[in-house]
């Protein structure tokens, strides 16, 4: 049931500032707070590039927000294609001030039953090893460890690319 006072959100009729400020604030100080881009426009680029596939079709379908009575926006989730019968939760989100209450649960939920009803036969996500209070809920939701893998974020320096690369030559 959709928690009392809330209403979902198509999440393509959100300004995507909207999306990219709570999804970069809701990471600051926390275990996870280095994965994200460095500022909210950065973060904004990250999501624009979500949103048009690129990191799979993306499933307008079992994607919404949640706003309250006032039409804030509480959280998001975003889900895209990655082969035909499974699909990955790219973002999960819940405004610091909301946590607790049970939106994640509430949007998860809800995601996993558009999935089904899509034809969908298994979702995945990722989730650090720090990051507790998200593995406990996806643990409660039937989630289980697939794999491990190593996340390293790279970041360029302007200058270093500012010529253009020298070609190879072999001896």
């Amino acid at each position: 049931a959709l928690p009392d006072g809330l209403q979902p959100v198509a999440i393509r009729t959100i300004p995507l500032e909207s999306l990219a400020t709570l999804d970069w604030t809701s990471f600051q100080g926390t275990p996870d707070q280095s994965l994200v881009a460095d500022t909210p426009a950065d973060d904004a680029h990250v999501l624009e590039e979500i949103l048009r596939g690129l990191l799979g079709r993306f499933l307008d379908e079992a994607s919404t927000g949640l706003a309250d009575e006032r039409g804030e926006l509480l959280g998001f989730l975003l889900t895209a294609e990655q082969t035909p019968r499974r699909a990955i939760f790219l973002d999960l989100v819940i405004r610091p001030t909301s946590r607790g209450q049970g939106l994640g649960r509430y949007l998860l939920t809800w995601g996993m039953r558009a999935l089904s009803a899509l034809g969908y036969e298994t979702a995945r996500l990722w989730v650090t090893e720090s990051n507790v209070v998200a593995r406990r809920l996806y643990d409660e939701l039937g989630f289980q460890p697939k794999g491990r893998a190593l996340i390293v974020r790279f970041q360029g320096d302007e200058r270093a690319t500012a010529s253009p690369p020298q070609p190879h030559r072999s001896r």
